[in-house]
């Protein structure tokens, strides 16, 4: 290849939107941004910060500054740091922590660095396309340069950004040495955020570090500037003073749980490191949750020190302290439970907000289901605290749309009432609740033809087990009684069945005149809710109905339905019915004694207790089964919907 060719090799150019790809979220989120400059701040050994956010979104020329009083940069190690993409700040800082030094060039503070690679320092450009940065450096000459992105006009396109030097006359910091950058806000989105929004969101993220101050327009930023919801509190004695504890949520999550921690105060000074050493050596404390990647807690303990629990070079606590271990197991109890205190209110809230989300869906349930979503909600943030809201809402959605579609009993019911020559109002039933419930009733028709069969095969054998045969058939059948006992309305209780069991267990004998058998009843039930209660909790039972299925060959008679009554008094004894509750008894079996065919009524009609043969019961049922599936196959919008699938499907 020659030398003339070489001239004219391509070089690498970065296109104009390079750098915002770069910094992502750095560049468009006001928030992250200015914790990213706040960052760098603090991994240069500043001790303050001084912030200048324009006090009304209205102003003409909004201003941004940030000031610290750091360790400063020579202006070459600016170019060599600024204008390196991807900086390799462990390179020149192996051990990745930062020594704060008082007037007596005392160390009071080391600090773990949080940045790796300096990307914060092009934060700036989320206020604007250029910046300004000024730097007086111990030793060095203070200098000042504005940066620039590249936006492939004036400078071409062969660079991401660029420096140009401004002339300073005379340094502006406040303090003797630091770094200061300014910029015009341009991007004028950014001053939604107020003067108190900036406060609240770096005081959470940052008030954890005595030996760290940030100033907004002039007033330092502290625990009264962290918002309410964010900030929770508890108080404890020990050797007769009191230790803060404060717990501060920062509504961000970090990819790890390196940057958070506890902080400890010891007369405004802080000991050891901020992380969780304290926490995960001692209880098993997960860093892999969300509370250990968005906390901080500082404890506030002045006495500490006079108490000789503070090593002398502040690096740690003193072990060999006789209050150590009174201390620290003191310590870990009250820091777990005030995690433990804030986990709980904020799952509430958790809860309440989706359900909240959802309440307009929820309207149009009945009682029960809406305390079967409340009570989902509430349920799945306790086993899945971390799960996310947009994650849970979805799922209660899909929750609350079966719990929709199961309205087909509702539907049943309805259209059970329906005289078959009244085709008008059929027709009008079916199109206000669709095609798509038509067919679901359909297949729930299907399904219960299927069951009055299995039931009759069954019954026709002699001495059949009622638990082994019978029940498993009958615990979704109550739709057999009739429209007004729809399964959705009624759920199996169990707590019931149980001491009913034990009851005929031990009051119950087999005749000598009858085939041995066991009385096996089980109960349903359906909550009560008060009218007004937003919360909708069960305040006892409406109604039981009480199944009691007899094997083949037994009369059924007055002692039959004395036995269900006997079961209906215990059960009030017990407390687990009222008088106000209306119980429904059935006794089925393949025989009737002569003159007991008539049902028992007791407490003023509120228990009705009726034998039923299984052959009566199983003939209803299937009628209204029939005539419930000839209804809805003969409506005119089904007919034409199934006509027009197998035109499609012949034609496919």
């Amino acid at each position: 290849m020659s030398t003339e060719q070489l001239t004219f090799l391509p070089k690498p150019k970065f296109d104009v939107r390079f750098m915002y790809n770069y910094m992502g979220k750095m560049c468009s989120d006001t928030i992250h941004a200015l914790t990213e400059l706040v960052a760098n701040s603090h991994d240069a050994g500043a001790q303050n910060v001084y912030i200048t956010w324009p006090a009304s979104s209205e102003m003409a020329n909004p201003k941004f500054m940030i000031e610290d009083d750091g360790f400063g940069l020579s202006a070459q190690e600016f170019t060599s740091i600024w204008g390196t993409l991807n900086y390799n700040r462990f390179a020149s800082n192996p051990n990745a922590t930062v020594e704060i030094l008082n007037k007596d060039n005392q160390i009071i503070d080391k600090r773990s660095i949080f940045g790796k690679n300096g990307k914060g320092r092009f934060s700036g450009f989320c206020l604007g396309s250029t910046y300004t940065v000024e730097s007086f450096k111990r030793g060095e000459v203070p200098f000042s340069y504005m940066v620039a992105l590249n936006q492939g006009d004036r400078y071409g396109s062969t660079e991401p950004f660029i420096f140009e030097p401004v002339n300073v006359q005379e340094s502006s910091l406040k303090s003797i040495y630091g770094l200061k950058i300014t910029a015009s806000i341009t991007n004028h989105w950014n001053l939604k955020y107020s003067v108190e929004d900036i406060k609240s969101e770096l005081g959470a993220r940052f008030t954890n570090r005595p030996s760290f101050n940030i100033f907004v327009n002039g007033q330092k930023v502290g625990f009264n500037n962290i918002p309410s919801n964010s900030l929770f509190e508890s108080i404890v004695e020990f050797k007769g003073k009191d230790i803060t504890i404060k717990y501060i949520d920062t509504s961000h999550t970090d990819v790890s749980a390196n940057k958070r921690g506890i902080a400890w105060w010891v007369t405004g000074r802080l000991v050891g490191n901020i992380d969780w050493d304290f926490l995960k050596t001692q209880t098993g404390f997960d860093l892999r949750t969300t509370t250990a990647k968005r906390v901080n807690i500082v404890v506030i303990a002045d006495h500490l020190q006079e108490l000789g629990l503070i090593n002398e070079d502040w690096g740690g606590f003193n072990e060999y302290s006789e209050f150590w271990n009174e201390f620290e197991d003191l310590m870990i109890k009250e820091i777990s439970l005030l995690i433990d205190k804030v986990f709980s209110i904020q799952s509430q809230e958790k809860v309440d907000h989706i359900l909240h989300e959802v309440d307009t869906q929820t309207r149009n349930l009945g009682y029960l289901s809406r305390h079967k979503v409340t009570k989902f909600v509430e349920d799945t943030v306790k086993k899945l605290p971390r799960i996310e809201e947009n994650i849970l809402s979805d799922i209660t959605t899909i929750l609350i749309n079966l719990e929709q579609s199961s309205n087909k009993f509702d539907l049943i019911r309805k259209l059970a009432t329906i005289p078959s020559s009244d085709l008008d109002q059929l027709h009008a039933i079916l199109i206000n609740w669709g095609v798509n419930m038509a067919k679901a009733i359909l297949d729930e028709v299907e399904g219960r033809l299927r069951t009055i069969v299995e039931f009759e095969s069954r019954i026709n054998v002699k001495g059949i087990k009622e638990v082994q045969e019978l029940q498993p058939l009958f615990n979704n059948a109550l739709w057999m009684f009739g429209a007004s006992f729809e399964s959705i309305e009624f759920t199996s209780n169990q707590n019931i069945t149980s001491v009913m069991r034990e009851l005929a267990s031990k009051k119950v004998k087999a005749s000598r005149n009858r085939p041995d058998y066991v009385i096996v009843p089980h109960a349903f039930s359906r909550p009560r809710y008060e009218d007004d209660n937003e919360n909708y909790e069960q305040i006892g039972l409406e109604q039981v109905i009480i199944v009691d299925l007899k094997t083949t060959g037994i009369n059924l008679g007055s002692t039959e339905k004395d036995q269900i009554w006997k079961y209906v008094k215990e059960l009030e004894q017990k407390g687990l019915i009222s008088q106000t509750t209306r119980v429904h008894g059935f006794i089925l079996g393949d025989q009737i004694e002569k003159g007991e065919g008539h049902a028992r009524k007791e407490w003023d009609g509120k228990v009705t207790i009726t034998p039923i043969l299984y052959s009566t019961l199983l003939d209803r049922a299937k009628k209204r089964m029939f005539n419930l599936s000839e209804t809805v196959k003969n409506s005119p919008i089904l007919k034409q919907n199934l006509e027009a699938e197998e035109k499609r499907l012949a034609s496919a």
